[in-house]
């Protein structure tokens, strides 16, 4: 085998703690209380623009600002992209019978 693709998160990696903070601290910036982790993951998929669409959506705040909000969520995630992300369960493995295939 020479070559394999992969889609990094959400398939060898679980980032959604790290999305989730980044989510909570725009949140907080703007007075609003935190999401738990299964709400977050809830609105993941289809990119930032999307993810911070249904989190105004949820948490009441103003459609108006989306853009800004998006910005701010990113900023937070790019301060620390993977503090809390982990790989899942047996990757490495997987990924080592991979190369050695």
């Amino acid at each position: 085998m020479s070559a394999i693709a992969f889609d990094l998160d959400g398939t060898l990696i679980d980032s959604a703690p790290d999305i989730r903070a980044a989510v909570n601290r725009m949140l907080a910036g703007e007075g609003r209380p935190p999401l738990d982790l299964a709400r977050v993951v809830s609105f993941i998929g289809n990119g930032v623009p999307k993810l911070v669409e249904r989190v105004i959506r949820a948490c009441a705040l103003d459609m108006a600002d989306h853009a800004r909000l998006s910005e701010i969520t990113l900023a937070h995630y790019a301060a620390s992209p993977a503090v809390l992300t982990v790989a899942y369960p047996r990757m490495r493995a997987a990924l080592e019978q991979l190369r050695d295939a």
